[in-house]
């Protein structure tokens, strides 16, 4: 600290400079990664704990198969609104092609598409794949999405702080 203090100010600033960005370099490299993923598992444990309060309340078996047409329903709104199935009105999202394109990074537009690329997985392969390939906002927002379904949040106005607003970087 000393030695620091005995050198000419210019040399002071470009220091300070060098350190304040290993900080920032760190922080996304590390801190940032760690966080995500800590956020990413517990929004996971979210949504499998609604699906498990869901079967204890009301006594219905919840297969994966289930989760999957969930969230294949959230990843195709608004054509699936009033629809029985995702792929019913024959139209897929941009946030649909999107995910699937970061699963099985191909082009996959309809469900001929999507089911040729999971027929040789489970349902719980099914629906951890695409829980994996999904971001903290996307979890989010599937999560809202599903309690809303459901009548938990009735209210339209709900101020949501997602917790990419809080980014330490």
């Amino acid at each position: 600290m000393n030695q620091y203090q005995n050198l000419p100010e210019e040399i002071q600033h470009r220091i300070d400079g060098i350190v304040q960005s290993n900080i920032k370099e760190y922080l996304y490299a590390h801190i940032q990664v760690e966080l995500d993923q800590y956020h990413k598992k517990r929004l996971r444990q979210l949504i499998h704990n609604y699906y498990i309060n869901w079967k204890e309340k009301h006594g219905f078996f919840i297969s994966y198969r289930m989760i999957e047409e969930d969230i294949l329903m959230w990843l195709n709104h608004p054509f699936t609104k009033n629809m029985d199935n995702p792929f019913m009105f024959g139209k897929t999202t941009q946030r649909f092609k999107n995910v699937m394109r970061r699963i099985f990074a191909s082009r996959i537009t309809n469900e001929v598409g999507y089911r040729n690329a999971i027929k040789n997985l489970r349902g719980p392969e099914i629906v951890n794949t695409i829980l994996e390939a999904l971001t903290v906002e996307e979890l989010e927002k599937f999560y809202t999405y599903n309690m809303r379904w459901i009548g938990e949040y009735k209210q339209n106005n709900i101020i949501q702080v997602p917790l990419r607003e809080h980014s330490y970087a």
